[in-house]
């Protein structure tokens, strides 16, 4: 579980520390307070993209950092568990990321965040109306990843002999400037020898180096208060703590503060020795910086080149490997090219077809999972259908399937394709039952609903409470919502408010008591006419959640 999210200079939070204390977590607030940024910072952390606004104005760089729960932290293969993510962004929107406090990427983030987080939103009820991303959804249910993959190799093998009989179709004119250009491509590459660990913390230790004095001056001064005058701070705990160490055993209070003195004086060694190690970390030489800045530059071109991260470049470099090792294989001639395609093919239809086969069997077990949720949301007369169309001509690198779901909230209504019949409400509705069908299968660190009650209202807000609920039995739920129904099932509570400080706008999150539950769920009903009213019905809903 998450158990501790940090924002500083983010949008308009100057900054904040939101701990969360439960399974299940409301976010409320007026229409406008800020509500989303949670869920902005989570995304910008798993590194979606940054826009000119997510850094404060006036500030020159944000910041956000989760700390997880150490008996609940994910482990990730070559890294170990993950006890906290950082992401920086300064205003040109150049990021870097930190895992366990080390430096890491882009890529590796986006790459670990299926095995922490599950984001849904408002945009991603429409979203479940595309056909690719009913696929999708079949998939993810079927659990058929190495399927897939067995499929995506016969499919890429394909691909690579119609690329090949392409080539030889080429006068030698073009494929002596396509060769001329590949070959110039990879070079550039290549000179670099990219290593996207070490290249992605260059820009960092150009900084550190440039401010190094002002780091050693701030460092010296640090280390002054904290331990090397005599009026320091490590002086005077020893001070306070030989004054009472006398009555030690005498006093239980006294035992406690001692205690605390002692464990003050360790934090005070070891942030000491941190600030110390600051100083001794990345002593370069101004050569070595040089080289460093003539890399980084170096790095630059290509990322404009070949693209904004690291792992794309190297990406590239194997996909022009390829060109030209097709441009210069001369052992097949096209005749047996095309006998090779023509088993391939035959092979990528079989295997089509058996993953087909089985896309059908688990289309069938959602649709059973899916109408089973909806009747617990109040849909109780739905109709759901996931259809599986299978065709040859429809073969890409994910098979030779199209994905169709059908549905009708209404007895007698006949079932249509769902980007035709469902309201905003109803997809809602249909979206969180895919979920809850999914809760069994896969385990995330925490997943994050955007009103997901959109549209919605009355009993059936109970109902969507009650699902949240239950799909935080399997992992840790964040949900914004406007509905107190809803809200009421929480664990507990954060309310989002912007407050206008020294002529800025800022957002600030807190904390709710269980008053103050009672009090934003009153708001949420409506307490301006009736309060006293609406405090109770507060209460009747917190004791009936």
């Amino acid at each position: 579980m998450i158990k501790k999210l940090k924002l500083k200079n983010f949008a308009l939070i100057k900054e904040a520390e939101i701990n969360f204390d439960g399974r299940l977590c409301a976010i409320t607030g007026e229409t406008g307070a800020g509500k989303s940024t949670i869920a902005e910072a989570l995304e910008f952390l798993f590194a979606a993209k940054a826009y000119k606004e997510i850094v404060r104005e006036g500030e020159n760089y944000c910041e956000v950092t989760a700390e997880f729960d150490p008996s609940f932290c994910a482990e990730i293969e070559n890294v170990g568990k993950i006890f906290s993510l950082k992401r920086t962004a300064d205003k040109d929107l150049k990021s870097k990321f930190f895992i366990n406090e080390k430096p890491s990427c882009a890529s590796f983030l986006k790459n670990i965040k299926n095995s922490f987080a599950d984001f849904y939103g408002q945009q991603q009820s429409a979203f479940i109306s595309s056909q690719e991303t009913q696929l999708e959804i079949i998939d993810a249910f079927a659990q058929i990843s190495q399927e897939k993959k067995e499929y995506a190799e016969i499919y890429n093998e394909r691909t690579e002999i119609i690329s090949k009989l392409k080539s030889l179709s080429l006068s030698e004119e073009e494929k002596n400037k396509l060769y001329e250009m590949y070959s110039f491509q990879l070079e550039e590459i290549e000179k670099l020898n990219i290593d996207p660990v070490k290249d992605s913390t260059i820009e960092e230790k150009i900084l550190r180096f440039k401010q190094k004095d002002k780091l050693n001056s701030a460092a010296g001064k640090a280390l002054d208060f904290l331990k090397n005058s005599d009026n320091c701070a490590q002086n005077s705990v020893f001070s306070a703590l030989n004054g009472l160490s006398s009555l030690e055993g005498k006093y239980p209070e006294i035992d406690e503060i001692c205690l605390k003195l002692r464990n003050i004086s360790q934090e005070i060694s070891d942030i000491s020795e941190n600030i110390s190690s600051l100083t001794q970390d990345d002593d370069l030489s101004q050569k070595e910086i040089d080289a460093l800045i003539e890399r980084d530059e170096k790095i630059k071109k290509l990322k404009k080149k070949y693209g904004e991260d690291l792992n794309d470049i190297i990406k590239k470099a194997e996909e022009l490997r390829n060109n030209l090792k097709n441009l210069s294989e001369t052992e097949y001639n096209a005749s047996q090219l095309e006998k090779k395609l023509e088993a391939v093919e035959k092979k990528l239809s079989q295997k089509a077809l058996k993953l087909s086969e089985r896309r059908k069997l688990y289309a069938l077990k959602l649709q059973t999972a899916v109408l089973k949720e909806l009747k617990d949301l109040g849909l109780e007369k739905a109709s759901f259908f996931a259809e599986i169309d299978f065709n040859l001509e429809y073969a890409g690198p994910n098979g030779c399937d199209k994905a169709e779901f059908l549905f009708s909230a209404n007895p007698g209504s006949p079932a249509k394709p769902l980007r035709y019949c469902a309201s905003g409400g109803e997809l809602s509705r249909l979206s969180l039952a895919l979920k809850s069908s999914f809760s069994g299968l896969r385990n995330y660190c925490f997943s994050f609903f955007d009103e997901i009650d959109a549209g919605v209202g009355g009993n059936t807000a109970f109902l969507i409470g009650e699902k949240l609920k239950k799909i935080s039995s399997k992992n840790m739920v964040l949900f914004i919502t406007h509905l107190p129904q809803t809200a009421a099932f929480a664990d507990f509570h954060i309310k989002a408010e912007k407050k206008v400080k020294s002529f800025h706008t800022e957002i600030v999150f807190r904390s709710l008591s269980l008053q103050e539950r009672k009090e934003e769920l009153a708001r949420m009903l409506g307490s301006k006419y009736s309060p006293q009213t609406a405090i109770k019905h507060a209460e009747e809903l917190l004791k009936n959640a």
